[in-house]
């Protein structure tokens, strides 16, 4: 039961509802697959929280911090970011650890991000949080990004993400993803088989990690004479340099980047690509 809410208050919900569900029209058409799409949809609802704190899961209940979570957004109190980057990387892990697709569980913890961010209701329980209140209304359009060159796609997307995109190891994390699943899928293309994801870990990444992985990725490209993203690679290795040493980011939200990236690389398609070899028919 959550008394006194003001008519004022429920309009700001719906709100900021609409504005996050128009952001994230692209990404149901253009991260989610022709199935998945007929099942499920990237438009928020207290659904969205509930996955990522469910009834019961592995003998443990998720009620009542669900029940508060929900009581904090009615109410207007803050949230903390990083409990939710625990929460949902722990859905995500399992997930890539029994070989099932993360993409809707990545896409709705950004959902979820999107709609507490609108609201402003992040704790800013560090320093760079307090530059998580910048999302605006900006809308991507596939139509949009497909005529820009890479670099200028890049650039786009963070830009209209820009409240989470406020790091250069924040970007190079993405990235880094956005190019791993390429390698992915060429490895899927050629062996039936991904090899490289015991490489990621089980998606617990961290600084160090994902700086060794960049050379490595690299390599393997060109073991399969199919390194189109040289331009890539070059702008994820200038964002590794711009971030210097000892990230500010914790491990979950790395990991979550990371993997939020290899589930957007359909965002950053190669001219030399085909339909198959990005996933476009899974």
């Amino acid at each position: 039961l959550i008394e006194g809410i003001l008519p004022s208050r429920l309009r700001a919900l719906f709100n900021a509802k609409e504005k996050v569900d128009e952001r994230f029209k692209i990404y149901n058409d253009s991260i989610l697959s022709g199935a998945q799409r007929q099942k499920n949809h990237l438009e928020f609802n207290f659904g969205v929280l509930r996955r990522f704190f469910p009834s019961e899961s592995k003998n443990r209940t998720f009620d009542k911090i669900f029940l508060e979570m929900v009581d904090k957004i009615f109410v207007g109190d803050r949230i903390s970011y990083y409990l939710l980057m625990d929460f949902m990387m722990n859905k995500v892990r399992d997930a890539f650890i029994n070989g099932y697709p993360t993409n809707l569980t990545t896409m709705n913890g950004f959902l979820l991000l999107h709609y507490i961010e609108e609201l402003n209701l992040f704790k800013t329980e560090k320093a760079e949080m307090k530059n998580m209140n910048e999302l605006g209304n900006d809308v991507l359009s596939i139509e949009e990004l497909d005529r820009l060159p890479l670099e200028q796609r890049i650039e786009r997307f963070f830009e209209a993400n820009k409240a989470f995109f406020n790091s250069d190891s924040k970007k190079a994390t993405f990235l880094e993803g956005v190019l791993t699943q390429k390698l992915l899928n060429i490895q899927w293309m050629d062996k039936k088989a991904t090899p490289f994801r015991t490489k990621l870990h089980g998606l617990k990444m961290n600084e160090a990690l994902i700086k060794r992985l960049l050379p490595e990725i690299q390599n393997k490209l060109e073991e399969y004479q199919k390194n189109y993203y040289r331009d890539l690679e070059s702008i994820i290795a200038n964002h590794f340099v711009l971030a210097g040493l000892n990230w500010k980011e914790v491990d979950d939200e790395l990991s979550f980047y990371f993997v939020l990236g290899m589930d957007m690389h359909k965002l950053f398609k190669h001219a030399k690509e085909t339909d198959e070899q990005i996933g476009e028919g899974a």
